[in-house]
Order: structure tokens, then sequence, then C-alpha cells
């Protein structure tokens, strides 16, 4: 079973947005600590969908990068996360003892000290309570130490790294696209935003893309949305930009995502070139000019048939 269960974690592992998650809320925390330290964590997120009962294993190295030996130990604390309304993950409040992913997580070594290139691997086990109910659970890792003036250490750090459970039995990805917005006259390089929600209660990453077309259906090119988790109950704009200029014409850009439940859901606008207008213009310049010119020569010889007295 624990083999089957390391297998799953294995396979649900998330590496993409490790940017985003580091850099909320412990990116700054991070950067000093690698910085300062030189330390560096293999992993920023995991990402497991487990059901209530099963247990198993996962990996996380952590490596002093530098050439010197840390002069304090680093520890190692599980703190328990949740997400604010723009779906940013932030500290959470208290909860159920029996629902803290802290209580959830043991750690199979802490406070040790890492000399310079050295790695250590550390085993996480994860023991999920039978009567845990179903949906998403978050919390972060934090690997960290303390400042020791007496070692010549007066820079602390932490690394967060993200552990984010979706507990299997009565779950839903349902999602759906709140708003879908293009400029009206598209300049260079246009963004298109396109709002979606979460209505389920696992988190997930929505796959997205945007079809760009022509008046007439031809499609000029695909552009793939973001990787970004949604958060149950929560909102998030992906943001794609399209690099072309778009002069003339008049295009259709169609946004389509797919929830966590595999439905597909679509959402069309119509958008304008810069030059749209100028076009226009030009003809009835043009038209003008030789309805002038008509009209001119018209008159011309209309005087010159007219009868001399």
């Amino acid at each position: 079973m624990k083999n089957k269960i390391k297998n799953l974690i294995t396979k649900s592992l998330f590496i993409f947005g490790l940017t985003w998650l580091l850099a909320a809320p412990f990116g700054s925390w991070a950067d000093d600590f690698q910085d300062s330290l030189g330390i560096a964590v293999d992993q920023s997120v995991f990402s497991i969908d487990v059901a209530p009962g099963e247990s198993g294993n996962f990996v996380l190295n952590i490596s002093n990068i530098s050439s010197k030996d840390v002069q304090e130990k680093i520890n190692l604390k599980m703190a328990e996360t949740s997400y604010d309304d723009n779906n940013q993950i932030i500290l959470a409040p208290e909860k159920n003892e029996n629902q803290k992913i802290g209580n959830w997580v043991k750690i199979s070594e802490n406070d040790f000290a890492l000399n310079g290139g050295e790695t250590k691997e550390v085993i996480l086990s994860l023991s999920v309570p039978n009567d845990s109910l179903a949906g998403s659970y978050t919390g972060i890792l934090m690997v960290g130490s303390s400042p020791n003036p007496a070692k010549g250490t007066a820079i602390g750090g932490r690394i967060g790294v993200h552990v984010l459970i979706n507990v299997k039995g009565d779950i839903s990805g349902k999602g759906w696209l709140v708003s879908f917005k293009t400029p009206f006259i598209a300049e260079k390089n246009p963004i298109f935003k396109t709002e979606y929600e979460n209505q389920g209660n696992i988190h997930y990453v929505p796959h997205g893309e945007i079809r760009i077309a022509n008046l007439f259906g031809k499609n000029l090119e695909t552009l793939n949305v973001e990787k970004h988790f949604v958060f149950p109950g929560k909102k998030f704009t992906f943001e794609s930009v399209w690099e072309k200029y778009p002069r003339w014409g008049i295009y259709q850009a169609e946004a389509s995502f797919v929830d966590g439940d595999g439905k597909t859901w679509i959402l069309k606008r119509y958008f304008l070139g810069k030059l749209f207008f100028v076009f226009p213009l030009v003809i009835i310049i043009f038209a003008s000019v030789m309805i002038f010119a008509f009209k001119t020569i018209r008159k011309h010889r209309m005087e010159g048939d007219a009868p001399r007295s």
C-alpha cells in the first residue's frame, strides 16, 4: 500500500508555477535565506491527491550550495495555510486538530547542520486520518534557521515549501469563466484577461487557451494560458499577451478553459486592429475626390455644350 501511495504522490507532483508559489508569501525570506546562507531545496511545491486513511512518503533534498559550512542548525516546521479572496496563499487561523496538515506530515530528521556542498535528504511521511473530509488542504513546510551572532551569523531565513493536498471522496472540480476581456481597439501586443472561478472543493490548475481568428474564422494563433492553481471558491485572472500588431481588420478571440471535472467553458469576443478605421476613411476620401472630379468634369462639359448666342 505504501508503494502504491508513494507512486501516486510522485505522479501527482507538480513543479510548475514555482516562482509564484515561492513569492507568496515567503519569497523574500527564501531569497534572504539563499543569498545569506546558500541553502536551497529541490522542490517548492508538493501537490498530492490521497484518500482518507492512506499514507506514504515523499522526499525533500536540502542543499548547502555554498562552499562554507552553515554555522547554525537547519530546522523544519509545518505551518497551516489558507487562501485569501485574491487566490493568494496566506497563513491560516487555527483549525480542528484532526484537520491540520501539521499533524498529517511527520519529518524524519530535524535540526541538522550542512557542510559546504552537502545535501541532506529529508523524508516527509504523510498520513491522512480516516475521518478526514474530502476537499482541499494546504500547508507550508518552513525550512529555516535562526541568527547566531556568536557564530558570526546575523541573518536567519526561511524557505517555504508548499504542501497542497486534495483528499478524495465527494469532491468537485467545477469551475466557469466569469469574464473575458479584450481591447476594443488593439494596440501592439494586446492583452487578453480571462477571469476564472473555482466553484468546487478541490484546488487544481485549469487548462486554458486563447484562439485568435480573423473575421472569416481562419485561425491566426493559439495562446497557451499560464499555469496557476485556483483554490476552492476563489477567482483568478489569467493574462495572455498576443505578441503581434493587429493593424487592420476585425478579429475574434475565443477563451477556452477546462475545469477540474473536465467540462469546457468558452467565451468569445471581437476586437479591431488599430488602423481599422483608417481604411474606410481612405475609401471615403477617395470616393469623395472621385465624385468631386466627376461633377467638375461634367459641369465643364455641360458648359462646353451649351449653345452660343
